[in-house]
């Protein structure tokens, strides 16, 4: 977290110090509406001076996951996508061109439920289905996530009333960490342990979450 803090501190000192001949205008403040990647939600930004804002982002959105084998298992999956932010915005040129930094309250999550119909090999051991049940489990990812992008528009400033939003940057939200358990209690813990290890690995490309996003801002 203070690598965090760090970085927006930096971000800001370099905006402060950059020439104020932005775009001239009374707006001080706006919300923005957005959909992507990370969720449907809303923005409410604040211009501090010409080419720096701040925004409070909140985005959620949930979604089924039907039918994805993970070595040999078939999980279906409810994902909780999104969270809440705080964003510094800087616009290095005229424009609505702007470079993003910030942290979020990350709460990206999938529930795991994988149901046995055939005999199956979890770890080193072949068990049956009366044996395994049902498996069931999550994948949790860091609660802190650094926040970096571009993006075009600008929620708090411009020349009319409504604007265009598009965003485009990444979550870094490390490597999820994975819960799982047999809904018997017949399956052996070393064996549990290697399944999730699996899952880990066939997951570990999502430490950096995607996020694509656009909108419309309402200035004030």
């Amino acid at each position: 977290m203070t690598r965090v803090r760090g970085l927006l501190l930096g971000v800001l000192l370099v905006a402060w110090c950059l020439p104020a001949t932005g775009e001239s205008t009374d707006n001080r403040f706006g919300i923005g509406l957005r959909a992507g990647t990370y969720g449907i939600g809303g923005d409410f930004g604040v211009r501090i001076i010409d080419r720096v804002g701040i925004r409070a982002s909140v985005q959620r959105l949930s979604v089924s996951v039907d039918e994805e084998e993970i070595d040999e298992i078939v999980y279906d999956g409810d994902l909780d996508i999104g969270g809440e932010g705080l964003l510094v915005d800087v616009y290095p040129m005229r424009g609505k061109f702007r470079l993003t930094a910030g942290v979020f309250n990350n709460r990206n999550e999938v529930g795991l439920e994988g149901i046995v119909t055939e005999n199956i090999e979890i770890g080193d051991t072949t068990y049956t289905p009366d044996d395994v049940g049902t498996l069931t489990g999550s994948v949790e990812f860091d609660d802190t996530a650094p926040y970096f992008g571009i993006g075009w528009g600008n929620v708090a400033s411009g020349k009319g009333r409504i604007g265009l939003l598009v965003d485009l940057g990444i979550l870094m939200q490390d490597v999820g960490q994975v819960g799982l358990e047999s809904s018997t209690g017949f399956v052996d813990p070393d064996d549990l342990a290697q399944e999730i290890a699996e899952i880990e690995d066939d997951i570990s490309d999502f430490d950096f979450w995607p996020v694509l996003s656009v909108g419309m801002s309402i200035r004030f």
